[in-house]
Order: C-alpha cells, then sequence, then structure tokens
C-alpha cells in the first residue's frame, strides 16, 4: 500500500491498493482515508468468493437486509445452511448473522 499512496500523492494519479488485504475494515480504511483509490482482494476473493457481500455486512449490517437479499448465484447453498442453523435453534439466535439466515425461505 504504500506505493499505491506515493503514487496517488506523488503523480496524482488513481491507484489500487493490494496485497494481504484480507479484512474489510482494513479495505475501508485505505480507502476512506484516501491512500488509494480501490481495493484489490484478488486471494482472499479466491477465499471467499462472497468476501464483497460478507464485507458489506461487516461494514454495515443491518437487521433488515438478510442474505436473502444475495443474488441466487451466490446463495444457492444458503437453503441447506438455513436448515441447518434451525436444527441448532436456541444457540444459533444469539449469533446476529445466523439469525439473519433463519428470515431466508427454504422453499423458493
Amino acid at each position: 500500500m504504500p506505493y499505491a499512496d506515493a503514487v496517488r500523492h506523488d503523480a496524482n494519479m488513481p491507484t489500487a491498493a493490494v496485497g494481504l488485504i484480507v479484512d474489510p475494515a482494513h479495505a475501508e480504511t485505505i480507502v476512506a482515508e484516501g491512500h488509494a483509490d480501490i481495493v484489490a482482494v484478488g486471494r482472499e476473493a479466491l477465499f471467499d468468493p462472497n468476501w464483497a457481500l460478507h464485507a458489506k455486512d461487516a461494514l454495515a449490517p443491518s437487521e433488515t437486509e438478510t442474505v436473502a437479499a444475495w443474488p441466487p448465484q451466490t446463495g444457492w447453498w444458503l437453503k441447506g445452511r438455513v436448515a441447518q442453523i434451525r436444527s441448532f435453534a436456541p444457540a444459533a439466535a444469539q449469533r446476529p448473522t445466523d439469525r439473519r439466515l433463519t428470515s431466508i425461505n427454504p422453499g423458493h
């Protein structure tokens, strides 16, 4: 990131920060503080193809917006996860992320 910051300020060019940016808050800080214009999370996206959706939830959690709002191609596996979460009933209700999962209609 120091290179992106230097080029952005010295050459007055848009830059991308890359390399070991795995935490959504870290990525947000890089852009918010003006160190880069965009953050590339290539390897992390390979590890977690839904990284952007998880990052959005981590940075701006919402009790009203559930993973049911995810595009079907990214959330097809959630139907099974909902059944699994419901089987853990009381314990799952303590975790906000899993609480939002239970609002998915597994019939669709």
